[in-house]
């Protein structure tokens, strides 16, 4: 690395024609870094960057306003989701939930499952989160869930795509400035089975308020 190294006229710092990537060693060939004093390297000829200013970034509005949604719109998720083994063992784990169906790949199999079963709560989260983007992401209380059905299992190793139906948009009488949206939501695997279905009620903010 000594070898390496070339004096420099600024004080405080060293230049390396051919370094170390700091934590491994890949060499930095071909391109100049500088050292500043405080141990932090930059690529020569550009300032070090001590310190973020997140005021001076704009803050930008995301998410669906009330009056985006329509009864029967139909909004599909755009992400999928794989679950795989270790989600499932985690969640499972994370949440208590010590059913042997979730974590015991003998004790599953012996009752007909090719696998563990995955957590249906973990599957119920996933598809919500899925939708969050689309639906609920500009933020606005949780007014629950109704009709939650799992159709049937999934294993470690499937994916999951979702989509939802606007059941019905309507004013709030109490909160003039929201929406109370309800939306059908559904997910199925990647053979286009129904895997679970549900409806979820939000308040959503109106971008014009009466």
């Amino acid at each position: 690395m000594s070898a390496a190294r070339q004096a420099t006229a600024g004080a405080g710092q060293q230049r390396f024609g051919c370094g170390l990537v700091s934590g491994t060693d890949t060499p930095l060939r071909g391109r100049e870094f500088a050292v500043t004093s405080s141990g932090h390297p930059t690529q020569a000829g550009r300032p070090e960057v001590t310190e973020v200013d997140f005021d001076s970034f704009p803050v930008v509005a995301k998410g669906r306003r009330f009056e985006d949604f329509e009864q029967g719109q139909v909004l599909w998720h755009h992400w999928g989701r794989t679950i795989t083994s270790g989600d499932n063992a985690l969640f499972s784990t994370a949440t208590c939930n010590w059913n042997p169906l979730h974590l015991n790949a003998e004790y599953a199999r012996a009752l007909g499952h090719p696998d563990v079963v995955v957590n249906p709560m973990l599957v119920l989260c996933t598809v919500v989160g899925l939708s969050v983007e689309d639906l609920s992401e500009a933020g606005g209380p949780f007014l629950g869930m109704q009709d939650v059905v799992f159709h049937q299992p999934l294993y470690p190793g499937d994916t999951l795509t979702a989509g939802s139906e606007v059941v019905s948009a309507v004013g709030s009488s109490s909160r003039p400035r929201d929406g109370i949206v309800t939306w059908r939501t559904e997910a199925r695997n990647q053979h286009g089975e129904l895997v679970v279905s549900y409806r979820r009620t939000n308040l959503v903010a109106k971008r014009r308020p009466d």
